[in-house]
């Protein structure tokens, strides 16, 4: 089941991004003020059986929506939870008539990029070392054409 994220999911999606790794810097406060800030952020739970198995975290600016984190607990990968995720995104960006959905990977995770593409995301930039000396690709997708979010 996949919903918008609430405060007491907090720490569950909180031991999620430690062991992620991604954004190590925030904390469990943070998360909760980005739960509760509807109005520029756009946060997920992943749930099965009461459990927090992914999330995704977004922020809407600029009539954009930059996708900044999104997971799936290692053992449940695989099992479509992410692209279900991202799915939800999309589809509320264009609610929202956000003209762009954008976000950051790592070069090297082939999954997400395939995730994304299959979405019809397309790499605009390569950034050299944008992750401690890996590269990494910047990509989009326009909201203005067709696409697979409805899938």
């Amino acid at each position: 089941m996949i919903r918008e994220a609430e405060i007491v999911d907090a720490p569950a999606i909180y031991s999620l991004v430690s062991r992620n790794g991604a954004i190590k810097e925030w904390t469990r406060k943070e998360i909760e003020k980005i739960i509760g800030n509807h109005q520029d952020y756009y946060v997920l739970a992943a749930k099965q059986n009461e459990e927090v198995t992914g999330y995704a975290f977004a922020k809407c600016t600029w009539r954009k929506m930059y996708l900044m984190n999104i997971a799936v607990k290692r053992e449940m990968r695989g099992q479509g939870i992410g692209k279900e995720m991202m799915r939800w995104l999309i589809n509320r960006a264009k609610s929202q008539r956000l003209s762009k959905v954008y976000l950051e990977v790592r070069a090297s995770n082939i999954p997400a990029v395939k995730m994304y593409e299959s979405f019809s995301f397309k790499t605009k930039y390569v950034m050299p070392g944008l992750y401690q000396n890996e590269d990494g690709f910047i990509m989009y997708l326009s909201l203005s054409q067709n696409h697979p979010s409805r899938r």
